[in-house]
Parts: C-alpha cells; sequence; structure tokens
C-alpha cells in the first residue's frame, strides 16, 4: 500500500498534493476561486457544445440527444451554469427529453402564450409572449 519508509506527515503531504493536483483542490476540499472560475468557463462551452450536438443529432437519433441534453443538464448544475431562454426551451423540464418540434414536441400558440407540449411525457410548458402594438 505504501511505502513504509515515509513517515505519517510525509504521506500525509505526498497525499495532499495528489489531491490538489489531480482534482483542483485546496486540502479542505474547496476549489480555489481562480480555478472555479476557469472551470465554470470550460462547463459553460461545453455546455452550448452538448446543445448544438444536440441538435444535429436529433433527426436521426433522438435518444443520443436525450443523453447530450442529460449531460449538460448536470454540468450545469455541478458549475451552476445558468441555461440561456433559448437553451430552456429545447428540453422538457420534466423528464429532461430533447424537444425536436413535430417529433418530440407540439408547439402552439395559445391566448397570448406558446405552449410547448412534450409528446413523451405529456408535460405543458406555457411561455409567455407579448403581441406586437399596432399604432392607430
Amino acid at each position: 500500500m505504501h511505502s513504509p519508509s515515509l513517515s505519517a506527515s510525509a504521506r500525509h503531504s505526498r497525499f495532499s498534493d495528489f489531491v490538489s493536483f489531480k482534482y483542483r483542490m485546496n486540502y479542505h476540499g474547496v476549489m480555489r476561486r481562480k480555478q472555479k472560475a476557469v472551470f465554470r468557463i470550460i462547463a459553460k462551452s461545453r455546455v452550448n457544445r452538448l446543445f448544438s450536438l444536440a441538435g444535429e443529432v436529433a433527426s436521426a437519433d433522438l435518444r443520443l440527444a436525450d443523453l447530450y441534453v442529460g449531460r449538460a443538464l448536470k454540468v450545469a448544475q455541478k458549475f451552476n451554469i445558468q441555461l440561456t431562454s433559448a437553451q430552456k426551451r429545447l428540453y422538457c423540464k420534466h423528464c429532461h427529453s430533447f424537444m425536436l418540434p413535430s417529433v418530440s414536441a407540439r408547439i402552439r400558440l395559445q391566448h397570448g402564450k406558446v405552449v410547448y407540449f412534450c409528446k413523451r411525457c405529456r408535460h405543458m410548458m406555457r411561455i409567455p409572449y407579448i403581441k406586437p402594438r399596432t399604432e392607430n
């Protein structure tokens, strides 16, 4: 397991160096501030890439698109990243499946709202819209 020639404090310092290097955290398990900011930037680009991949793949393989959306949501949750309003409309909040219009989702306009209907779990998402004013 460990080399008997090392003292307990030396083994501990080698272990903490390994943990600090591998997981980018300090001894207490907290990410360093600068590294946390870098990780958030990387995570944000990964979330964007996963949503774009889901959109590209959705027409061919809907399961793979669902997998991409699930991973994007996990990354966003882990690094506390807010999704854009366009990304929020791409998946069902109830079953986390990718909503492809006319295949896995139905989109309608009803009473001043855009209604997204998930065909998998039959969940509705209503988003209000503002009608443009007509000048008299």
